[in-house]
C-alpha cells in the first residue's frame, strides 16, 4: 500500500470515530497550543526588552556603587554614593565622547491640592538628551536651572490634574526622619522609559537633590562612547581609572565569589564587574543576563505545558488500542487477502501519525493567532512567532503521537490471520 492508500484508511479510521478522534486531538492541540504560547509570550517579553534597551543606546557603560540595586540603582546601604571626583575623572577618558551622572531618590508632591509619591532624578545637564528621553513639552533641564522641574508624562496622570507648563509644585524628600520641601516650577514633560515602574518620574538639577539631601553624590553615572566599536575600550579605560583612583588592590579588583555571580547557575556580568566601591556593565551585559534568564524562564514554561502533550500522546496510545481492537477481524481479513505484517503495522501507525499531526497543526494556527492577537493585547509586547519553536512543537507532537500507536500497532501486526478471523 502506498501513502495515498494508507492516508485514505487513516481518514476513514478517523471519520468513522469523530467523538473519540476529536477527544484525543484535542489532547494534543491543547499540548501544541500552550508549548507555543508559552514560547511567542516570553520571546515576545524578550524582543520589546531589546527594543527598549536599543533606544537607549547600545554605545554606553553605567557606573553604580557595588551595592545598588535595580533600574533605577535604589540603595542596599543608605549614603553609598559615587563621590563627584569620580565622575571627573572618568568623563574625560581618551575613547569617552560624552558623560552624564544622576541620583536617585524618592519623594512625594503636591500639585493643586493633589498628592502623589514619585521616584526623583536629581539629573546633570544633558542627562535627558544622553538617555534619549522623548520631550513631549517645554525644554530639558539647563545648567542654569535650580528650582525648574521636568515631569515624566505618567506624574498626575489624570489630564484633570497632570502638571502645566510654568505651573508650580511643592516636592518633599523625607531625609533622616525630616521633611525637606521645596517649591518647583515645571519646565518641561518628558515621556516616561518602558517599561513603566509603576510610579511618576520627576528631573530635578542634583545640585538641588544634593541640597535637599544634605550630601553629595551619584548613583550611576554613564560614559558614551562616539561609536558601538569603542565601547569595550570605554568599559577598560573606565576601570583601570576607577581602580586606580579608588586603590583597588590587583588581587581584590573583581570582588565577588563564585556563588555570588551566579543566579540559578548562570553567570551575571553584572555581578562578574563589582569592582570594590563600584559596578560598572554595559548594555551588552544586560541584553546577555537578559537572554540566558529568558530562555531558562522560556524552558521550565514549555516544560510544564509538554506535560499536555504527555497526556495527549496517552489518549492516542488508548485509542489506538481500542481501534485494534475493533478492526482485530478486519485485520485479518488483510492479512488472509495478502497484507503484509510490514503493511498492517504502517497502517496503524499511519492513522497515529494524522492524529498527531492534524492535533499539532491546529494548534499551531491557534497559538499563531494568540501571539499576534491576544499576547500584544495582554502583555503589551510585540507578536512574534518563533519558526523554530513552531518546528519543535509539530515535531514533538508527531513524534509522541508515533510513539504512542507504535505498541497497538505492532500488537495488530502480530496477529495470526486465523485467530483475527474467528473474532466476533
Amino acid at each position: 500500500m502506498g501513502p495515498v492508500a494508507l492516508f485514505l484508511m487513516a481518514a476513514e479510521s478517523i471519520a468513522a470515530h469523530k467523538l473519540r478522534s476529536s477527544l484525543v486531538t484535542l489532547g494534543i492541540l491543547i499540548g501544541v497550543t500552550a508549548v507555543l504560547a508559552n514560547a511567542c509570550m516570553v520571546e515576545g517579553f524578550q524582543d520589546y526588552f531589546e527594543q527598549q534597551m536599543q533606544a537607549l543606546g547600545s554605545n554606553f557603560v553605567t557606573i553604580r556603587p557595588a551595592t545598588s540595586i535595580g533600574l533605577l540603582g535604589p540603595q542596599l546601604e543608605e549614603g553609598d554614593l559615587l563621590e563627584r571626583y569620580l565622575f571627573d575623572s572618568v568623563r574625560r577618558l581618551p575613547h569617552v565622547d560624552y558623560a552624564t551622572a544622576s541620583r536617585t531618590s524618592y519623594g512625594t508632591i503636591n500639585y493643586a491640592g493633589q498628592e502623589e509619591d514619585v521616584v526623583v532624578i536629581g539629573a546633570e545637564p544633558g542627562y535627558l538628551e544622553a538617555r534619549n528621553r522623548e520631550m513631549l513639552l517645554g525644554e530639558p533641564l539647563s545648567p542654569q536651572d535650580r528650582f525648574n522641574a521636568v515631569v515624566g508624562h505618567s506624574v498626575m496622570s489624570s489630564a484633570a490634574r497632570r502638571p502645566a507648563l510654568m505651573s508650580r509644585f511643592h516636592l518633599t524628600i523625607t531625609v533622616d526622619g525630616t521633611e525637606v520641601t521645596n517649591d518647583f516650577r515645571v519646565k518641561g514633560m518628558v515621556k516616561d522609559p518602558e517599561p513603566g515602574f509603576g510610579i511618576g518620574l520627576i528631573y530635578i538639577p542634583i545640585r538641588t537633590l544634593d541640597n535637599m539631601l544634605g550630601d553629595e553624590g551619584y548613583t550611576d553615572i554613564s560614559l558614551f562612547a562616539a561609536n558601538t566599536d569603542d565601547i569595550d575600550l570605554v568599559e577598560e579605560e573606565a576601570r583601570e581609572m576607577l581602580d586606580r583612583v579608588l586603590r583597588v588592590p590587583p588581587e581584590t579588583a573583581l570582588g565577588t565569589t563564585e556563588e555570588a555571580a551566579q543566579f540559578f547557575g548562570i553567570p551575571l556580568p553584572l555581578a562578574e564587574e563589582e569592582r570594590g566601591d563600584y559596578s560598572i556593565t554595559s548594555q551588552a551585559d544586560v541584553l546577555s543576563i537578559s537572554k540566558e534568564i529568558s530562555g531558562m524562564i522560556q524552558l521550565a514554561l514549555v516544560a510544564i505545558a509538554g506535560i499536555s502533550l504527555l497526556v495527549g500522546g496517552i489518549g492516542i496510545a488508548n485509542v489506538m488500542l481500542v481501534t485494534v481492537a475493533e478492526r482485530t477481524r478486519e485485520i485479518g481479513v488483510m492479512k488472509a487477502v495478502g497484507a503484509k505484517n510490514r503493511q498492517i503495522l504502517l497502517a496503524f501507525l499511519f492513522e497515529a501519525a494524522v492524529i498527531g499531526m492534524l492535533g499539532g497543526i491546529l494548534g499551531l494556527v491557534i497559538a499563531a493567532a494568540a501571539a499576534y492577537t491576544l499576547i500584544p493585547l495582554l502583555f503589551e509586547v510585540p507578536g512574534t512567532l518563533p519558526i523554530e519553536w513552531a518546528a519543535v512543537a509539530i515535531g514533538i507532537s508527531l513524534t509522541i503521537s508515533l510513539l504512542s500507536g507504535l505498541y497497538p500497532a505492532v500488537r495488530a501486526s502480530a496477529m495470526e490471520p486465523v485467530d483475527a478471523l474467528r473474532t466476533e
